[in-house]
């Protein structure tokens, strides 16, 4: 979101001018079709959010990204920084689904500046977050083995200090520092609800129409929703 506040070159500008979603997918999610002046700049304007966010935070913290966009920029991300470390979150793939299109409705209500579809949108974002998703899974492979760790978002919720010491273990980094924040973070977490989406007989059959792949990735069963 940061680099839509400074550049044009921005999947996200998408929130705006819904129509654009699947060219702005292969320009700014992919780095396709983009000429040469569009990728100095996309790359001009990233390293400058990162470099800003490290002098922010202090150059001894390492920064953590969590961004989306990033799923389908792994080779790019490891030509920029070779010992980049990578978290998986794998989750019910439905879940995400849901949570998704959730989240669209009221991106869209609130920003899009021209008239859509619903159901328009409903097949770009499908075709976003399959190709997203298959182009990770791929992607991935190039990842040292020991910069990647994957984990599961119910493991998460519901161990989340011993999937914390999980992650730190499996990338070579030391909790010490970092475990006495834990606790407190996690207190001021109580009492969250977490938005409870019901899934309808047609969300389920359409995740399997379109995320079995997802489900035999993360060994998850197609009868869990």
């Amino acid at each position: 979101l940061a680099l839509a506040t400074i550049s044009p070159h921005s999947y996200y500008t998408y929130w705006f001018f819904p129509s654009r979603i699947p060219l702005l997918f292969e320009k700014y999610m992919r780095l396709r079709s983009l000429s040469s002046q569009e990728w100095s700049e996309w790359r001009q304007s990233y390293l400058f959010i990162l470099k800003q966010s490290t002098y922010l935070h202090g150059d001894s913290k390492p920064l953590l990204l969590k961004s989306p966009t990033n799923l389908t920029r792994t080779r790019v991300l490891l030509e920029m920084f070779p010992q980049a470390k990578f978290i998986e979150i794998l989750r019910n793939p439905l879940r995400i689904w849901l949570s998704l299109l959730n989240m669209q409705k009221v991106l869209l209500r609130l920003h899009a500046l021209e008239d859509y579809r619903w159901e328009e949108i409903v097949e770009a974002k499908r075709q976003v977050f399959v190709v997203s998703m298959q182009q990770w899974l791929e992607e991935k492979k190039l990842i040292p083995p020991e910069n990647l760790v994957s984990v599961r978002y119910e493991d998460l919720v519901s161990q989340p200090v011993q999937t914390l010491e999980h992650i730190y273990e499996a990338l070579g980094l030391s909790p010490q520092k970092a475990r006495p924040r834990w606790q407190p973070y996690l207190q001021s977490l109580q009492g969250y609800q977490a938005n409870h989406l019901t899934a309808s007989p047609a969300d389920l059959a359409f995740a399997r129409q379109h995320f079995e792949f997802l489900y035999d990735a993360g060994r998850y069963s197609l009868s869990e929703h």
